[in-house]
């Protein structure tokens, strides 16, 4: 896996002026708009979008070919994507939060921090997510057909929210009313969130460990 590491790490380097334009980015948006948590969650939806990006490098002119005959396992390769992307997005997003604190520490309040960084680990497992759904995606279709597999399951989930919202009110309206009856702390409603996170995770790295199996470079 350290060699693999290294390859994504290596591709990131040359790619360092874009790396540092998104950091500068995240940035100015929590420095203009006074609200760091905005940013983080912005740069760390950005930094996992962009480590994803290596699975491109690593299909241009037949690479996975050449990445298969070496003496690396395909969950191997599997897990190495998961590691590095989330590095890689949890890595910016809290580059962009230790500035922001840094520069706007003297304004806050410690409910603000503590809010701060609420959202900042939030903004990891929402990585976690993402990750868990987009890996076995790209991994299954590549980078630009799973770009359009991700459209479809977007407008799929956009057009069941409208059902559920126009023609199912009624019932939608009693699930919401049974989710409010259940009352959880802030400390517990992170730990479920980090649960269905892990969860997700564990489920797609199967896929994604089976998908690589069952394809031929």
């Amino acid at each position: 896996m350290k060699g693999l590491l290294i390859k994504d790490i290596r591709l990131m380097m040359g790619q360092k002026m874009s790396v540092v334009i998104i950091l500068i980015l995240g940035v100015f948006i929590g420095l203009s708009q006074n609200d760091i948590n905005f940013a983080v969650s912005y740069i760390a939806f950005v930094g996992t979008v962009f480590a994803l990006s290596t699975i491109s490098y690593d299909s241009f002119e037949n690479g996975m070919t050449f990445l298969m005959t070496l003496p690396i396992q395909r969950k191997t390769y599997a897990i190495e994507k998961y590691v590095f992307s989330f590095a890689f997005s949890g890595i910016l997003a809290s580059i962009v939060c230790a500035v922001g604190m840094v520069v706007l520490g003297g304004n806050m309040e410690a409910g603000q921090i503590q809010d701060v960084l609420s959202n900042f680990g939030a903004s990891l497992m929402i990585v976690v997510i993402l990750l868990s759904i987009m890996m076995p995606v790209n991994l299954k279709f590549g980078p630009e057909k799973g770009r359009m597999v991700m459209l479809i399951v977007a407008g799929i989930v956009m057009g069941g929210y409208y059902a559920l919202t126009q023609y199912f009110t009624e019932k939608t309206m009693q699930a919401l009313a049974f989710l409010k009856e259940i009352k959880l702390s802030e400390v517990q409603f992170g730990l479920v969130f980090v649960a269905v996170a892990v969860v997700m995770l564990l489920i797609s790295l199967a896929v994604s460990v089976k998908v690589l199996k069952n394809k031929e470079y």
